[in-house]
């Protein structure tokens, strides 16, 4: 895991990428094949607990790179936590999949402590990410909600996306459809054509009359 860590500040883009998704694959077969069931009231072994551990590690680096590294070489890493956690996902246990999700998810707690790259990064790693995995949707909610109210048009050109992703993703009667028409209801993006789009596609979607705002994307620019 160290060596293909390392492999993801290679200009290489292939390179890196064929590196996260083997972390990932490791990550998630970790301890793949036969497990001997346990005693009742017997602990699970120490080592049962080492891949979530090395995930919790590695997670952490892969969004907080060391600060010493340059920041395109922050930038590489970042960009690849989506490819190491679809990799996971795509191949660890179903029964594994709650304890690696809520590791994941305790970086979306506090908006406000996240640089704008880490928030980038951390938007863009759910887009793929099973709905009826994702532990509190209204923590997501509110982490995506924070950086379209004060981020630079990259991360909300993410935020838009997973909102998207997740509005079109989960069931019509899920309550979480509500705060999303609610966030969309409240912000604007006139400044910006993508923005402009994905906000009208949205609110499109959660019932909101958006005439106005396809006008708008009909005017030349």
């Amino acid at each position: 895991l160290e060596f293909l860590y390392e492999l993801l500040l290679l200009p290489d883009g292939d390179i890196r990428r064929q590196a996260a998704i083997l972390m990932g694959r490791i990550l998630a077969l970790f301890l793949s094949g036969y497990k001997k069931e346990l005693p009742a009231g017997i602990a699970p072994s120490s080592q049962e607990e080492r891949p979530f551990q090395l995930w919790e590690d590695y997670l952490t680096r892969l969004i907080h790179p060391d600060y010493r590294l340059t920041p395109r070489q922050i930038s590489m890493i970042r960009y690849q936590a989506k490819t190491v956690a679809d990799a996971l996902l795509e191949n660890c246990a179903v029964s594994d999949i709650p304890r690696f999700a809520e590791i994941l998810f305790r970086h979306y707690q506090d908006p406000q402590s996240v640089d704008s790259e880490g928030a980038f990064a951390l938007l863009d790693t759910l887009l793929n990410f099973p709905i009826n995995h994702i532990p509190d949707m209204g923590t997501v909610l509110n982490f995506i909600s924070w950086w379209l109210s004060n981020g630079e048009s990259v991360q909300q050109a993410a935020a838009l996306r997973l909102l998207r992703y997740l509005q079109a993703n989960l069931p019509k009667e899920h309550a979480a459809q509500n705060q999303i028409k609610q966030i969309v209801q409240n912000d604007t993006y006139e400044h910006n054509t993508l923005l402009l789009f994905l906000h009208a596609h949205i609110g499109y979607r959660v019932g909101l009359d958006t005439t106005d705002l396809f006008s708008k994307l009909d005017q030349p620019e």
